[in-house]
């Protein structure tokens, strides 16, 4: 099937009733979602994820598509009246539509905004069907050197967005930088940063760090009484004899909540504790580096997870009692399928 009979078996789907109904209920919906600052089309499509269980799966995508396209548009709502970006992408919005609005056009600022919107929309995805082939050959060509020019580039064309002064638009880049050194990477589930405030703390979260280093405090190896609160749970710093340490929540003197248990021996997990144990999502950095990123249960992978080895070869799926069991993939370092099916025990069995 080429990129014109994909299309056009596309349109098929998507103009059944059922569908376009759905589809105007997503972008209904995001468009309201979109004129709120902070909650964003990717936190508005996992809060609405729920309502699209009852629908077909391609009713499903398109009125998360329907949202997400409806979000991307109403933030330009307030970034016209008010000079108040709905998201990140209405930032440019500000420029030319509070000054259309202030000069009594904000109608056809917001009609300009919806028209280019429409048009702008239509014509990437179409476009994008033809030359996506193309651009996946280009994105496998790109490496660290790549990456960095984008980054330099975006940072550089962002910080003429204020204005004239340059004072400020390094101060600008500059906090930025600093902000988003902080926390977990979400694709690798390695820290983003070594600071003096110590990885521990800020890998869990700029609030979550700012909080542990104003009520922390250190228990010793005999006892965690300190450590709890007489109203609930509290956020603390507990180290172990051998070297051990665990920074985050605490509920009846015990792990329990989000938190970081580092290994004397380099080993690291990030993420959900229950009674002292790992219970949840997290990920789980061994010294060498590799990681696992999925569910855990009494201290063991259980659940759906990946997990990748030195070679680069990643196995996706599910765990139980800390070893590949049930249905799995294994996937070479270079992105290709090694084996599929059921493992029991770490090995594949059919």
């Amino acid at each position: 099937m080429n990129a014109v009979d994909g299309i056009l078996f596309g349109f098929s789907v998507a103009f059944e009733w059922r569908n376009l109904l759905a589809c105007f209920i997503g972008v209904l919906i995001g468009t309201v979602v979109g004129v709120l600052p902070g909650i964003g089309p990717v936190g508005a499509m996992a809060l609405l994820l729920p309502v699209t269980y009852a629908l077909t799966p391609a009713g499903a995508l398109i009125m998360l598509a329907g949202i997400y396209y409806g979000s991307m548009y109403g933030g330009s709502t307030t970034a016209i009246l008010l000079k108040v970006p709905g998201e990140v992408s209405s930032v440019v919005t500000t420029l030319d539509g509070y000054e259309m609005a202030r000069r009594g056009r904000a109608g056809p600022a917001l009609f300009v905004a919806a028209i280019g919107s429409f048009v702008a929309g239509t014509v990437g995805v179409v476009g994008l069907a033809f030359i996506g082939p193309l651009l996946s050959k280009v994105a496998l060509t790109f490496g660290p050197p790549e990456y960095f020019a984008l980054c330099l580039l975006g940072l550089m064309v962002l910080s003429r967005l204020t204005g004239s002064s340059l004072s400020r638009a390094f101060v600008m880049v500059a906090a930025g930088l600093a902000l988003s050194t902080v926390g977990m990477e979400p694709m690798s589930g390695t820290s983003r940063t070594r600071l003096p405030l110590g990885p521990t703390a800020l890998e869990m979260g700029l609030w979550q760090a700012l909080s542990t280093s104003v009520n922390s405090r250190t228990a010793s190896s005999t006892g965690r009484a300190p450590l709890r609160s007489p109203t609930g749970p509290s956020t603390g710093i507990y180290t172990l004899a051998n070297g051990n340490k665990y920074v985050g929540e605490f509920r009846d003197d015990k792990y329990t909540g989000q938190g970081t248990y580092s290994f004397a021996n380099g080993k690291k997990y990030v993420g959900e504790f229950r009674d002292d144990k790992l219970n949840g999502q997290g990920t789980q950095t061994f010294a060498n580096g590799n990681p696992y990123v999925g569910e855990f249960k009494d201290d063991n992978y259980n659940g759906q997870g990946t997990f990748t080895g030195s070679n680069g070869e990643k196995y996706v799926s599910e765990f139980k009692d800390g070893g590949r069991n049930g249905q799995g993939v294994l996937y070479r370092s270079d992105g290709s399928s090694q084996q599929s099916g059921a493992w029991e025990n770490g090995v594949f069995v059919r």
